[in-house]
């Protein structure tokens, strides 16, 4: 990454991973896995007169997933349950202030990442010491549709200061996200995703869509966002948008 003015860096990063899965007679989905990786820091211009840097880290991790997905049918339906539980083991520390965050600074902890090994988006900064990801998921699954449910957490033995206090992943307790889908046709689809401060229990995200659609014909999505204060949107903001798309012959 190079500028004409400010920091100038270079990287280079090598990465080896193994997994195994295994499905029990009982029906258990277990996943091992263990990862490490290296990276190299070249970096000029931090300061005006300052010496150039190199800056080398590796990272390891290992642990396993595991989930038990309970299905049965009824009236014609198919209906899921299945706890989800990660245990994650990584030393402390990997983030020296050194290291310039070029690709981890836009962050969002939803659903979307909550098992993830790293829920840093980019490869700078990366989620340090032992750790235990949790949710549960509900579905149920009829002719044209489905309605499901995922609501889940992270728990650490210490707070990682790699995340902002905001980010809702800093403490030994996250907050709670998860996601709410009714999709009653293959048409029509309402979506419910937040994040739920896990001290007193408000909305740090709550973003509600719903939309209709036709792929011969046409598209309308009606949304609303509500986002609380962050480094990056240092007041809260809410949103309503609107979207139509129709076609004519």
């Amino acid at each position: 990454l190079h500028r004409t003015e400010g920091q100038d860096t270079a990287r280079l990063s090598a990465t080896a991973s193994w997994k195994l899965p295994i499905t029990t007679d009982g029906g258990h989905l277990i996943t091992l896995f263990a990862n490490v990786r290296g990276d190299a820091y070249y970096v000029t211009d931090t300061t005006p007169g300052a010496d150039a840097e190199t800056i080398t880290r590796g990272l390891t991790w290992g642990g396993f997933e595991w989930r038990y997905p309970l299905v049965r049918s009824d009236w014609g339906w198919k209906q899921v349950i299945e706890p989800i539980v990660q245990v994650i083991g990584a030393p402390y520390g990997g983030n020296p202030p050194e290291i310039p965050n070029e690709d981890s600074g836009a962050f969002e902890f939803d659903e979307t990442n909550l098992f993830s090994f790293n829920k840093f988006p980019g490869i700078d900064r990366w989620e340090t010491g032992p750790r235990v990801n949790a949710g549960f998921r509900a579905a149920a699954y009829f002719d044209e549709g489905f309605v499901e449910a995922i609501i889940g957490e992270s728990f650490r033995l210490h707070e990682d200061d790699a995340f902002t206090q905001e980010s809702g992943l800093r403490g030994q307790q996250s907050d709670y996200v998860g996601r709410l889908t009714l999709q009653p046709t293959n048409d029509i689809r309402v979506v419910h995703r937040f994040r739920v401060n896990q001290q007193d229990y408000s909305f740090e995200r709550n973003e509600v869509y719903a939309e209709a659609s036709d792929p011969e014909d046409y598209l309308m999505r009606v949304g609303y966002v509500l986002l609380e204060p962050n480094p990056a949107l240092p007041e809260q903001r809410e949103e309503v948008n609107l979207l139509g798309s129709f076609r004519t012959v």
